[in-house]
């Protein structure tokens, strides 16, 4: 068994619908539907940044994301976080 390449579902060996532009198994729903990307229009969702620029570009079901943004999304996380409380209610 094999997982989709788009989906978390698992493919039994040759119930594959067929291989993306990267070689990677894809389920039935997903090469059915048109949100399955492709190498031509892989950028990422937030800064534009295609793989040639990305050190990591992170692909799901019709978006991408790259590592530099994944890095600032933590960092903009981090700062929206509250404070953990102790257990007297306090920030630590």
């Amino acid at each position: 068994m094999t997982r989709c390449a788009y989906c978390p579902r698992l493919i039994a060996p040759g119930t594959e619908a067929g291989r993306d532009g990267y070689n990677h198994p894809v389920c039935v729903d997903c090469a059915a539907g048109d949100d399955a990307p492709g190498p031509e229009t892989e950028a990422c969702a937030f800064c534009g940044r295609g793989r040639d620029e990305a050190a990591v570009l992170v692909v799901g079901p019709g978006v991408a994301i790259c590592d530099e943004c994944v890095r600032l999304c933590g960092e903009i996380v981090a700062e929206q976080r509250p404070a953990p409380s102790g257990p007297d209610g306090r920030a630590r």
